[in-house]
């Protein structure tokens, strides 16, 4: 699978010509911002493009996030804005699947000044694309930035430490709407298949389920991308659709094995939500508030998802 949004790492079915090893894949949590725009757009009445330079002291793995965007969405795929590290494409900037968008590559990048370039695809034609924010990350080391990951503390109240994820509180607990039943979110055309909040999870908790990714149509896995959004206050969504970019090569599944039920794990501890499945390297996504509900969603496959009936 590849990424394509905030704050995790590769859970990893690509194509053999787009490999990116987990020692490549952006920071699974946050890192440090070497360069931040303001809000801004880029549109046919101008401007046309955005430019963020930023210096390296030491080589360094740099990737691109943007946030809060509106304006461009999949009837607009072949006019979108596009982006660039120095001279490395990092491909268009889209809207069409949430308001979150991360390179899902890291590039590893030299000492000296470099450039992030954001431009429209032609000068004077296509949408206007406006976003919140747009920045430049960096590695070194790989942990939580505390803007992204401590919220704002009210007057005369204390802030809270954020749990380790050591000795977590391990819940089994399954949405009582579904009186115990395996729930399945179906591949409806063209439409997002949302399973509605599984679990309210609280810091120092960590909840689990079991799921079942199908096969494709040529017995072999599935071309997938995965992110997170926030989809409504105090609400974290993970998704899974199919990867309408991938046009033939070799899909190989790494870490777990399709059509199989195997475990997936969610965490909320040191100032992030964490989630695992099967052998898969784990993402995570900054939050900083004391509980989120979680929730998941599927587009274009077929996701089943069944109660953790295990035992210690």
């Amino acid at each position: 699978m590849r990424i394509e949004a905030l704050g995790f790492a590769a859970f990893a079915l690509v194509s053999a010509a787009t490999v990116v090893s987990a020692a490549e894949a952006p920071c699974l949590e946050t890192g440090r911002v070497l360069a931040q725009a303001r809000p801004g757009h880029v549109g046919p009445d101008g401007p046309y493009e955005e430019r963020l330079s930023f210096r390296l002291s030491a080589p360094d793995r740099v990737w691109a996030e943007a946030s809060g965007l509106s304006g461009v969405g999949p009837e607009d795929r072949d006019a979108a804005p596009e982006v660039f590290l120095d001279d490395q494409y990092l491909g268009p900037l889209l809207s069409d699947f949430g308001e979150a968008w991360r390179s899902a590559q890291a590039l590893r990048l030299g000492p000296g000044i470099h450039q992030l370039l954001l431009r429209c695809a032609e000068d004077g034609a296509g949408p206007r694309l406006s976003w919140t924010s747009l920045r430049v990350l960096g590695d070194g080391p790989c942990r939580p930035g505390p803007a992204a990951a401590v919220a704002p503390v009210a007057p005369g109240a204390h802030a809270l430490a954020p749990p380790s994820c050591d000795g977590l509180i391990r819940r089994r607990d399954w949405p009582a709407r579904l009186h115990g039943d395996p729930l399945v979110l179906p591949a409806v055309l063209g439409r997002v298949a949302v399973s509605g909040p599984l679990v309210h999870l609280r810091l120092g908790e960590s909840w689990g389920l079991f799921m079942k990714i199908p096969t494709g149509p040529d017995g072999g896995p599935l071309p997938l991308v995965v992110r997170f959004d926030t989809p409504a206050k105090g609400c974290v969504r993970f998704s899974v659709r199919v990867d309408t970019q991938f046009h033939g090569g070799v899909v190989a599944a790494v870490g777990y094995a399709p059509n199989r039920w195997q475990w997936l794990t969610v965490s909320l501890c040191s100032g992030a939500l964490r989630l695992r499945f099967a052998g898969e390297p784990p993402l995570g996504y900054p939050w900083g508030l004391p509980s989120l509900d979680f929730e998941m969603a599927a587009r274009g496959v077929v996701l089943s998802l069944a109660p953790d009936s295990s035992s210690d």
